[in-house]
């Protein structure tokens, strides 16, 4: 029953992951751009000044780099040439702001870009519902490892597994998936 709830949580999480645009989830542009820069220069990132930093939109760089060098791994044979058309700001977000119509953070590319940045993305997101799917197995393990129940490992599984936060995250490019494995 366990691998069959997991199993509705990677579909569900899939779900997610295909109907959000990329760069949408908190953060998932600034991950995913510590893979690209790790690819591209072939060195962890520099900490810098707060406003170089933002300027680059790259602000997880001072995080460890375990999870963007698994994720670099992954996705190391795309070449991802198109990623700036994909981190074009909207103008019209409200960012930090809850509005009635509050926007896409980015610009999306109609038609989609031609290159290889959506398959990184792609690629990316799926790492992270794998890592959330661990998270619950792990989950259901310890619980009837310490009630030794069953039904408490699948009552915790199902808890967590039906958080929205932790659907909408692990179905995102974001290195708290592998933090919240490691836990």
């Amino acid at each position: 029953m366990a691998a069959i709830l997991c199993a509705c949580f990677v579909g569900l999480a899939c779900l997610y992951a295909a109907v959000t645009p990329a760069f949408e989830p908190p953060d998932e542009a600034s991950h995913f751009l510590y893979i690209h820069n790790l690819l591209e220069t072939h060195q962890l990132p520099i900490l810098e000044d707060r406003v170089t930093v933002f300027k680059s939109q790259s602000v997880q760089r001072h995080h460890p780099p375990l999870y963007y060098l698994i994720g670099a791994a992954l996705v190391s044979w795309t070449t991802r040439a198109d990623v700036n058309a994909y981190l074009q700001p909207n103008p019209l977000a409200s960012i930090g702001v809850v509005t009635e119509n509050n926007q896409n953070a980015y610009l999306h590319p109609v038609p989609g870009s031609r290159g290889d940045t959506a398959l990184a993305i792609g690629i990316l997101r799926l790492y992270s519902i794998a890592l959330g799917a661990g998270t619950l197995w792990l989950i259901y393990r310890a619980t009837r490892l310490i009630t030794d129940s069953a039904f408490m490992g699948l009552l915790a599984l199902a808890l967590v597994a039906s958080i929205p936060s932790f659907i909408h995250i692990s179905a995102s490019i974001n290195n708290d998936n592998l933090v919240t494995f490691f836990h």
